[in-house]
């Protein structure tokens, strides 16, 4: 199953925008890789990929809404706090363990299907939001 972009996802942010394209291009490569059955190999750049990724795309995304005054603001962080402490274990089991069937099934779908989710629902909430206050 692979992810396409599409101007729906488009926040109309470039530098947001392109972070997005970027991810679904690794999720991507990473389901190609389970595939493959070449996963095993791919784990630790996935992790490091998503390292830069879960800090970077939600401190820019908390910060826009914080300062376009979100109304929803505090429920959309704790989604994203919640996400980053899914993403804190998983890591850690990674670094305890190493690379496990589990680890890859976790890691594409409670973190992959997440991040769509998250996206292509919680996401445009707030996109719908700025793009109104923005139009008046």
């Amino acid at each position: 199953m692979s992810f396409v972009w599409t101007e729906f996802l488009a926040t109309g942010n470039e530098k947001m925008d392109a972070q997005r394209r970027k991810l679904i291009e690794e999720m991507n490569y990473f389901f190609t890789a389970i595939t493959e059955e070449k996963a095993e190999k791919e784990v630790e750049r996935m992790f490091t990929f998503l390292d830069g990724f879960v800090t970077g795309m939600f401190f820019v995304e908390e910060s826009m809404l914080r300062s376009g005054n979100y109304p929803e603001f505090a429920r959309h962080k704790a989604q994203h706090d919640f996400f980053r402490k899914s993403y804190a274990n998983m890591r850690n089991e990674y670094e305890l363990r190493g690379v496990t069937d589990t680890l890859i099934s976790d890691l594409h779908k409670k973190i992959f299907v997440w991040l769509l989710n998250h996206i292509t629902k919680e996401d445009m909430q707030w996109v719908s939001f700025i793009k109104n206050k923005e139009s008046k």
